[in-house]
């Protein structure tokens, strides 16, 4: 019997041959707007989380009592790699609760979903 972790990893590992992968744009509005409007944000991530599974962009994991998602995304994968260093940082006592609390505030400015952000993009996208 394979153990649980490699059943999740195989039933959820990314596919390198598949080249069309399912898209659920109506869900990942509404994902978005539940965010934006901080409407039920453990659903909108709940909802993200599925619509990742079904393109094959995540890996599930268990250890213990935790459960683990590994994202198949650059950009949160980036995001986390950069959170990981700022909250071992914190953890370890190795940076201050003043420069923690500016850090976490900056990047809650940087990641909020905001409509000058949005008209930014759309600006972007219509120059480019």
């Amino acid at each position: 019997m394979p153990k649980i972790k490699n059943a999740f990893h195989s039933i959820f590992k990314k596919d390198d041959t598949k080249t069309d992968k399912p898209t659920f744009p109506v869900i990942e509005q509404k994902v978005y707007e539940a965010l934006k409007e901080a409407h039920q944000p453990e659903k909108a991530i709940i909802n993200y989380i599925l619509t990742q599974a079904a393109n094959n962009d995540i890996i599930f994991a268990t250890k213990n009592s935790c459960s683990y998602i590994s994202f198949v995304n650059e950009e949160i994968s980036n995001f986390l790699k950069d959170w990981f260093v700022i909250a071992t940082a914190h953890n370890n006592r190795k940076m201050s609760e003043t420069m923690y609390k500016d850090l976490l505030n900056t990047m809650i400015e940087k990641y909020s979903f905001t409509e000058q952000a949005d008209e930014a993009e759309e600006t972007a996208a219509e120059d480019s």
